[in-house]
């Protein structure tokens, strides 16, 4: 669900840009389909969780030139 505050208007296209994106990372980018992970509608719970995966991939994984890109579309409040 791509709503903000109580007051704010959902969002129209914030899974569509965040799917846009990843196509580009795909795409372009040179980014393995593997190395990604996408959220939509995560809730705070859940990112917290998807945040502490990553950390523990990249302490097991990650080199000392490991990158690491977050995209947001969200809310600008």
């Amino acid at each position: 669900e791509n709503r903000g505050d109580a007051t704010d208007e959902p969002l129209q296209f914030a899974q569509t840009d965040a799917q846009k994106m990843r196509g580009v990372l795909l795409e372009v980018g040179g980014v393995d389909e593997g190395d990604m992970q996408e959220l939509y509608g995560a809730d705070a719970v859940q990112l917290r969780d998807a945040l502490e995966q990553l950390e523990q991939r990249l302490r097991t994984q990650g080199a000392p030139n490991s990158q690491v890109f977050i995209y947001i579309s969200s809310h600008a409040d």
